[in-house]
């Protein structure tokens, strides 16, 4: 377990990093330097909650597969601009649930592929890009906020079974 730490003005790829089934709590971590700037970055099987993520270059949080990755605040990360890099990726299999991203460049949440569930997250203020954007099909969304994004949701949206309802967005 990677609890209650302060990172800052890492220089590697990842401020926190973890392998198969780790947990990361409470943490802060912040100023991630360079391309690969990336906050938190959660392998196979990890639990992200109650992070503070802010200002990295990168990626605020990267979720690979399996992860769970709720009440987390997650704020004006790609401070380079880099084009599809925001705030939160998830990749296969993830639940992403009550985190609060705000302001991140790009992306506020970006999932690139399949089997997640993104429940009742509140995105805000990604206004070079989307507050939520699926890349692909497969995926599920229920009871999200989006609000004054360049786009709201976009890409391809769950329809049918994989539409939980209750997503609510206003410009």
């Amino acid at each position: 377990m990677i609890q209650g730490n302060s990172v800052t003005a890492n220089e590697n790829d990842f401020g926190i990093e973890t392998s198969y089934g780790g947990v990361i709590r409470n943490n802060t971590v912040s100023y991630g330097v360079g391309t690969s700037g990336t906050g938190i970055y959660a392998s196979t099987g990890t639990e992200v909650v109650g992070n503070n993520v802010y200002e990295n270059d990168a990626w605020g949080i990267r979720a690979y597969s399996g992860c769970t990755v709720r009440e987390n605040t997650i704020r004006n990360n790609n401070a380079l601009g880099t084009s599809d890099v925001g705030g939160l990726q998830c990749s296969y299999y993830n639940r992403v649930q009550n985190n609060h991203l705000v302001l991140n460049n790009g992306y506020n949440i970006y999932v690139p592929a399949w089997g997640n569930m993104l429940i009742e997250n509140t995105v805000y203020g990604s206004t070079a890009d989307t507050g939520i954007y699926f890349h692909t099909s497969g995926n599920f969304y229920k009871g999200n906020i989006a609000t004054a994004n360049g786009v709201n949701y976009d890409g391809t949206l769950p329809a049918g079974s994989g539409d939980g309802g209750g997503n609510v967005q206003w410009p």
